[in-house]
């Protein structure tokens, strides 16, 4: 609850940083988390953001969480997972700006938890957990009754999800950002053409050219992702097949070269039990998050 004494200095703050999310008691073992943050501490988020609009939501979390409910009432979000004892000593180096961030979501932030792939065979209200259900034995079938789930998602897991299926997420997979910005321009393929056996023998190289386009120092995690086209079996619309982290001073630039083997093109044959290219378009896409693609280039794998 915020009282008057906390609206007035609220108010008269420069800056508000509020501190949020999951901590050891409510993220541990034998039990699944809540995806939504106390409905007091969202509902502060909001108040304060009213009173000011300087303001910072710092999560703590291992992984996603519900944020759509307050994310847009804030200028900014810096998710910190769970750095540690000494972890306070770099989030204030970052908020001040002495250092710049340039940490990428390794998964997607959902915008409605009805969104993720498994939560359709998933166990019911699976944040609910008491001692004496984890005292008598969480996952022993002898004094619990084992429920089956079944993992249907395939390969539709994550981005491949979302964006295969056009899903809106809150945050990509891959987003992040820093008090720079970054061009990317400049997309060659070492071969449009090639036929199969000399991609399995040689692989093809993917350049870019990378730019530090703000004003100060920083990195960027340059994504590289695989379409294929038109399969005989269900793929996910793209798939990461490399990526690589540069730093560049204001105004650098730096060619980047991504080598790709025949296994970034391969799906496994199910029938044939084996991994296998099929000759076809592909596009190649290039990039800074799952839906932040810069750059595209096609590439037709040939017979022979």
């Amino acid at each position: 609850k915020m009282y008057k004494k906390d609206r007035v200095a609220v108010k008269q703050a420069d800056v508000v940083i509020a501190a949020t999310g999951f901590d050891k008691v409510h993220e541990t073992e034998t039990l699944d988390r809540a995806w939504k943050i106390p409905d007091n501490e969202s509902n502060l988020i909001i108040e304060a953001a009213r009173l000011n609009s300087s303001m910072v939501v710092v999560l703590y979390a291992g992984g996603d969480m519900e944020t759509d409910s307050w994310v847009d009432s804030v200028p900014a979000v810096l998710h910190s997972f769970y750095p540690g004892q000494a972890g306070a000593a770099p989030l204030v180096d970052i908020l001040f700006g002495k250092v710049n961030p340039s940490g990428k979501l390794p998964f997607t932030m959902t915008k409605k938890w009805d969104d993720i792939a498994a939560v359709s065979h998933y166990v019911k209200n699976p944040e609910k957990a008491s001692f004496r259900r984890i005292m008598i034995g969480q996952g022993n079938p002898r004094v619990r009754k084992v429920k089956k789930m079944e993992y249907r998602e395939g390969l539709m897991v994550g981005y491949r999800h979302f964006d295969t299926n056009n899903i809106e997420p809150e945050f990509s997979f891959g987003h992040g950002l820093s008090y720079t910005t970054f061009s990317c321009s400049n997309i060659t393929v070492s071969s449009g053409e090639i036929l199969k056996s000399a991609l399995e023998k040689e692989g093809v190289d993917i350049a870019v050219t990378i730019k530090n386009t703000g004003g100060r120092a920083g990195s960027e995690t340059v994504q590289v992702y695989i379409n294929d086209c038109e399969s005989s079996v269900i793929r996910p619309k793209k798939e990461l097949k490399g990526f690589e982290k540069v730093f560049l001073k204001r105004g650098e630039s730096a060619e980047l070269v991504f080598h790709l083997d025949w296994e970034a093109f391969a799906f496994y044959a199910a029938e044939q039990k084996c991994w296998y290219v099929e000759p076809g378009d592909f596009e190649v896409l290039v990039g800074f998050g799952s839906r932040d693609i810069r750059e595209r280039a096609q590439l037709f794998v040939a017979k022979g």
